[in-house]
């Protein structure tokens, strides 16, 4: 990040090796920034269950953690065809570091379709550089992941 913009927009997707949880970490001077406690999230799900029609939604926190969460609750392993799709407005320039926008990916449990809104602040001003995007466990199998700069 630099000062130029005001604003990222973040845009991509990942797909995973096994099932496992999208991250979000900040990261300033190349080292990741903000010790345990320093992260608050939410996500809220609606999902879609095509084996039996039925559908539900399924909230997600977590309050002082150690990174954002931008996919959770276990993304499907059949990867290739089931990557997590996100579309993220990051702010760096304020008293605290937000995040918002949404995110889909399949569960793995009846390979149910989850799509939502995702969201987090940090506890104090982190002064990020750059972010890390990484899963919970396992590998990525391939991603694709686009920044955008904007300007007020």
């Amino acid at each position: 990040f630099t000062s130029t913009y005001d604003i990222y927009r973040i845009v991509g997707f990942i797909a995973p090796s096994q099932d496992t949880e999208a991250r979000i970490k900040l990261r300033a001077s190349g080292s990741d920034v903000g010790a345990s406690s320093q992260y608050t999230r939410i996500e809220r799900y609606t999902n879609r269950d095509p084996s039996d029609s039925s559908s539900g939604q399924e909230t997600l926190t977590g309050h002082t953690s150690n990174e954002w969460m931008v996919a959770g609750g276990g993304m499907k392993s059949d990867s290739d065809s089931a990557p997590c799709w996100f579309d993220l407005t990051f702010f760096t320039n304020t008293s605290r570091q937000f995040f918002n926008g949404t995110g889909s990916f399949i569960k793995n449990t009846n390979a149910r379709v989850m799509t939502g809104y995702v969201g987090g602040i940090t506890n104090s001003n982190l002064n990020p550089d750059g972010i890390k995007i990484f899963l919970w466990s396992g590998n990525i199998r391939y991603a694709e992941v686009s920044i955008f700069g904007v300007v007020q």
